[in-house]
């Protein structure tokens, strides 16, 4: 009986100093960690990840399709296990490759080919995706009550095309989403804007949204064509979203946007339009603005309330069918600047700015 015993005797003792180095060696080296994830936004300048709820920090390497690193850092992880890392000068893009460890166990998401068209001539959806996949298009229109929130789950075909057919018009500055996750979870999202222009009368700026990354012109032309300035832009990273002034080609000089004056850009085939004047005349003592927008209208008037070169306020309204508008929510005193934005049929829009009497 003697023998047994001592075996026991050697089995406890050897599980007792197992447990004792394993208490002294890190987390990672006894066993590796639960699921790893990644969350990134194409065009921005963090990415997210998911380690295991506990875990205190995780070394992050974003590196670029060509293998240059962007990011390279150990950071500290909440409770629930969420960890980021940013960069300054630099953003989320295709072939992108990020990787999250944790001791010796890590992650890698490279980043997918990712596109969205808001084709607003068409009416139609479409982009690329990773082949055989699916994608799911989220809504970010609003009717000015609340936001849509509908979404669709679309197949990406074997040639990495996706396409779809909404049923109704796409309007210039509509918002939508386009979100891929991997079979391991990771997230992928590209950001979109229908293009539209933005012009302001008696200005020389003008802004609006383009595909991110690509370059359009936008021209300022007499009402005989003849050309008087133009803008060169580009879609800012994120959602296309850019800013530029009309100038001229020889001297650089700015170019006020006239009534009368004929806007055309290649953003869209149907991006042309004549400047049309709008009218406003804002009541300190009824804090009302009646006013009247080009027609055919589009759906928003839109104002801001200005004091001091600050905003103050911000409201919107629905013109009626022949352009008359009463906007009853904004807050405006005698002295103030407001900023009155008519949406045209297409999503353009012109605006004008007024003194508060």
């Amino acid at each position: 009986m003697a023998q047994p015993t001592r075996k026991r005797r050697l089995a406890v003792a050897a599980s007792l100093i197992a447990l004792s180095v394993s208490a002294l060696l890190p987390i990672s080296a006894v066993a590796a960690p639960g699921p790893m994830t990644i969350d990134v936004t194409l065009g921005t300048t963090c990415v997210r990840a998911k380690v295991p709820a506990g875990t205190p920090s995780a070394r992050i390497v974003w590196k670029d399709a060509e293998l240059n690193v962007k990011v390279d850092t150990v950071e500290e992880a909440d409770a629930d296990g969420n960890i980021g890392a940013c960069v300054g000068n630099d953003y989320v893009e295709i072939g992108d490759r990020v990787r999250v460890r944790v001791g010796s166990a890590s992650h890698l998401l490279i980043v997918p080919e990712l596109t969205l068209v808001q084709d607003r001539v068409n009416d139609h959806y479409r982009g690329r995706g990773p082949a055989g996949d699916y994608v799911r298009l989220i809504c970010g229109l609003t009717n000015g009550f609340e936001p849509c929130v509908q979404s669709w789950k679309i197949k990406v075909n074997s040639a990495g095309n996706w396409g779809y057919n909404p049923g109704w018009d796409i309007f210039g500055g509509d918002f939508m989403s386009l979100n891929w996750t991997s079979s391991a979870g990771d997230k992928v999202r590209r950001l979109n804007y229908a293009p539209f222009v933005v012009v302001t009368i008696d200005k020389a700026a003008v802004s609006g949204s383009t595909q991110p990354g690509t370059s359009s012109d936008v021209l300022l032309m007499k009402a005989n064509g003849a050309v008087r300035g133009g803008a060169a832009v580009t879609g800012g990273p994120i959602d296309g979203l850019f800013q530029g002034r009309f100038e001229k080609d020889t001297t650089g000089e700015r170019v006020l946007a006239r009534v009368g004056n004929l806007v055309s850009s290649d953003i869209a085939s149907d991006a042309e339009f004549i400047i049309r004047d709008v009218e406003a005349a804002p009541n300190v003592g009824t804090q009302r603005v009646p006013g009247q927008c080009p027609t055919p209208t589009g759906r928003f008037v839109r104002a801001w309330s200005f004091r001091d070169g600050a905003e103050v306020d911000g409201a919107y309204s629905w013109p009626d069918g022949d352009g008359s508008f009463r906007l009853t929510t904004l807050e405006f005193e005698s002295g103030d600047r407001l900023l009155i934005s008519c949406d045209l049929s297409t999503g353009d829009r012109i605006q004008k700015w007024f003194a508060v009497p």
